[in-house]
């Protein structure tokens, strides 16, 4: 009898032990997990470690119709990223993690669903080759023989303070290749860059790009009735109420109304109570007779005051514009908050709501933005986080990226990574939409020491499907 008390006491307390031992190394279930869309191969996951002391996470996915999960990786503890590859293109997909330690399991995260992209042929084009240490923003114009002439600044160095020139290449080919580069207009001491192109008619085109020297900027605009043959004299956009008055390239766009708009963003000047740095706004400068004549549009300079980390400079600058209903327009700009910032307009740009996040991180870059021709989709291409798990980082333009937007930018889909790599920044993005592809042109900055090296202009190609698909 004593034999049995003594079993059943000592069975009680390494019971009791083992549920303390278990107690101690409980693990909890992995929360927030989440999809960010890769390829049509594969999709990346992030999660939220709540657990001390695991061995690591197990990875689980399931096809839409399939009854059963199956397991397809495991990463070290502490991790909370994974990318998981092997999947079927056009397929939608469910995720599920947890955390082990030995035979140990905690219950499982929250379900992530995510359709893998279609697959499409590899995008054309590369970096179009330059004999300068730097060619400047692109903008780009389908001629009426159905080629392309690509517009950019040529550079004599790699920083911003280098002199520039207005030059052009050619292509025959739909961008594959690019003829040798023209130097179109040049003036020494000044620097000419940020050029925008537009075509009027099926004779005209037109050219605005900005001059600087010596802390002045001004806005200015040819003309051509040759495909750019032949161009007009200089005629002022810009208007100089400010003294630095320039502009992103790439800008021109083509309201409803008839007016032609190009956004102009200006240095304000300082008041006493303004944060350090430069405070930058921007203001529309429209024509209405095909660029003979340009007045300011809207009835105040719009500005972001907001400089949580700061920065040098800071506002609301380098703006792209899009029209997403009859005289209702939406503005994205470049800002010092971390966020990606718009301004709406229900005037046809005359008055302006004061800039708002829209809850995507986005770095101290320009972001541009385009109609898809007949529809009421915004294309957004634009530097996302470096991962979704990044804290903001003001030249952190490793990933360019693609969103789509149906009710003028208030939410974003079809989330597509563009470019990503740790050596090289992706950024000032420009858009030729030519019938069903979509054209990409863009800076590929080589970086070395965290410093720019040389800065090349890149040019893709793409289905417009592949924007549009989810």
């Amino acid at each position: 009898m004593e034999r049995l008390k003594f079993a059943l006491l000592t069975g009680v307390s390494l019971l009791f032990l083992n549920c303390q031992v278990l107690a101690q190394f409980r693990l909890n279930a992995p929360a927030g997990l989440r999809v960010q869309l890769g390829s049509a191969s594969h999709v990346n996951l992030v999660w939220e470690d709540h657990s001390d002391g695991e061995g690591g996470f197990l990875i689980e996915r399931k096809k839409k119709d399939d009854p059963f999960w199956v397991k397809i990786g495991f990463v070290p503890s502490d991790t909370t990223q994974f990318q998981a590859g092997g999947c079927a293109a056009a397929v939608e997909y469910a995720f599920r993690v947890r955390a082990y330690k030995g035979a140990a399991y905690s219950d499982y995260s929250n379900i992530a669903k995510a359709k893998t992209l279609q697959s499409f042929d590899k995008p054309q084009g590369s970096v179009i080759e330059s004999s300068t240490p730097r060619q400047g923003e692109g903008t780009a114009i389908r001629t009426n023989n159905g080629n392309y002439q690509l517009y950019f600044g040529s550079f004599t160095g790699v920083g911003d303070k280098s002199v520039s020139s207005i030059a052009r290449k050619a292509s025959t080919n739909k961008g594959n290749t690019w003829s040798e580069m023209e130097i179109l207009f040049q003036e020494e001491g000044i620097s000419l860059l940020h050029p925008s192109v537009i075509r009027f008619s099926e004779k005209r085109i037109g050219l605005a790009y900005s001059k600087m020297v010596k802390g002045r900027a001004w806005k200015v605009f040819r003309y051509s009735m040759d495909e750019g043959e032949t161009w007009s004299e200089e005629i002022n956009v810009s208007d100089g109420i400010y003294e630095y008055m320039t502009g992103a390239h790439d800008r021109f766009v083509r309201l409803s109304n008839g007016l032609v708009v190009n956004l102009v963003h200006s240095i304000i000047p300082a008041e006493d109570d303004q944060p350090k740095g430069k405070l930058l706004g921007t203001d529309l400068y429209a024509t209405q007779d095909q660029g003979l004549t340009w007045f300011r549009l809207n009835s105040e300079t719009v500005v972001n005051q907001e400089n949580p980390y700061g920065l040098g400079e800071y506002g609301f600058y380098e703006a792209s514009l899009a029209e997403y209903e009859p005289g209702r327009l939406v503005m994205f700009g470049r800002s010092a908050s971390g966020f990606l910032m718009g301004s709406y307009s229900d005037d046809f740009g005359k008055t302006w709501s004061d800039p708002e996040k829209f809850g995507i991180q986005h770095p101290l870059a320009p972001a541009r933005v385009q109609m898809i021709p007949g529809t009421n989709e915004i294309l957004l291409i634009h530097n996302s986080m470096k991962d979704v798990t990044s804290t903001r980082g003001a030249s952190d333009r490793y990933v360019l990226a693609a969103r789509l937007s149906k009710d003028g930018g208030q939410t974003w889909k079809h989330y597509k990574q563009l470019e990503y790599d740790n050596v090289h920044h992706y950024s000032y993005p420009a858009i030729l939409i030519d019938g069903a592809r979509v054209h990409l042109f863009y800076w590929k900055t080589e970086l070395k020491n965290n410093r720019w090296a040389k800065v090349e202009l890149a040019h893709r190609a793409l289905p417009l499907e592949y924007f549009i698909s989810e």
